[in-house]
């Protein structure tokens, strides 16, 4: 009897032992997920009352492209900076901060890809054709703010420049046959995205809500350098309580060369003229005669109305 109780207690240990065993090499997943949306919309509107914030606005199918617009005239945009849903969807935050900046049109296939911290040549003479400065000691902790942490003051480097599109490297106008004969209908630029300059000199920004919380006070941006041809126009709040801020951009838009006199102009204070593209569009069909009407003036202008945010707040 007390051999059999022996050999069941060897049996039990081993099973003990086994299932020990066994369970070192078993294992626990904890499933880890996140679903990441923006935090801020970002649109042109369309709105019969745009400065009273509980008339809801609509998108223009437009965007921001005033399209062609004639000299000496007031054209109007708006721009509507709103909290996402996504963000009334999280229970962590309850305002952000953000800068609004102008900034140059990029190239649509460099905006995020290219690493300019050698600056641009341009016109491919070998040389940088923005200036190279010293990387800047803003908040006076003895380090470069915009060079990698802990490298010290003292080294000449360049700052990082945007590959701006009014800078291209092709400036040539380039006669278009749209319709094959043989005829140029139309002039562009050798590159469709080249501009002729910033639009940012022709706009006034105007926030139509209330100015201390739109459009008010200083934010990082306001430290732009203007070589980055990045330039601040204010800063704002968006809270859960107030997730809205409505901006008017007008274009008062400017006079070709040649076109404009301060001293017999009806309007002299208006913007000063801009230099301009001569085109031949030849709408009649006739390239041996010249129709006053075949002649354009004309010049692309653009930029980028940026809103940066700076920072997510908790409840209070």
């Amino acid at each position: 009897m007390k051999k059999r109780f022996g050999l069941w207690l060897l049996a039990a240990a081993a099973i003990v032992a086994g299932v020990v065993a066994l369970a070192a090499f078993t294992a626990q997943v904890v499933n880890i997920t996140a679903h990441v949306e923006k935090d801020i919309a970002v649109e042109p509107v369309i709105c019969q009352t745009p400065s009273d914030p509980t008339v809801p606005c609509y998108v223009d199918p437009r965007g921001g492209d005033f399209g062609v617009v004639l000299p000496q005239e007031f054209y109007v945009k708006i721009i509507e900076v709103t909290l996402s849903n996504s963000f009334f969807e999280q229970d962590r935050f309850f305002d952000l901060g953000f800068d609004l900046l102008w900034e140059c049109k990029q190239f649509s296939d460099e905006r995020d890809v290219i690493d300019n911290l050698d600056g641009i040549d341009n016109d491919l003479d070998g040389r940088i054709d923005e200036d190279r400065l010293n990387f800047r000691d803003d908040d006076g902790d003895t380090l470069k703010d915009e060079d990698p942490p802990g490298d010290p003051i003292g080294t000449t480097e360049p700052d990082g420049f945007p590959d701006c599109r009014e800078d291209g490297l092709n400036d040539d106008i380039c006669a278009v046959d749209l319709d094959g004969d043989g005829i140029p209908d139309t002039v562009r630029h050798c590159d469709e995205e080249k501009l002729d300059g910033n639009l940012r000199k022709h706009v006034a920004v105007r926030s139509l809500f209330l100015p201390v919380r739109c459009i008010a006070g200083l934010g990082p941006g306001s430290k732009m350098p203007p070589h980055m041809k990045i330039r601040h126009i204010g800063s704002g709040v968006l809270s859960i309580g107030a997730p809205k801020c409505r901006y008017e951009l007008k274009l008062t838009t400017p006079v070709c060369e040649g076109s404009f006199n301060p001293f017999t102009d009806p309007v002299p204070t208006l913007p000063k003229a801009i230099r301009c593209h001569l085109a031949d569009k030849d709408r009649d069909g006739n390239a041996g005669l010249r129709n006053p009407q075949d002649f354009d003036e004309f010049a692309d202008l653009g930029d980028d109305f940026k809103i940066q945010v700076l920072y997510h707040s908790g409840f209070p």
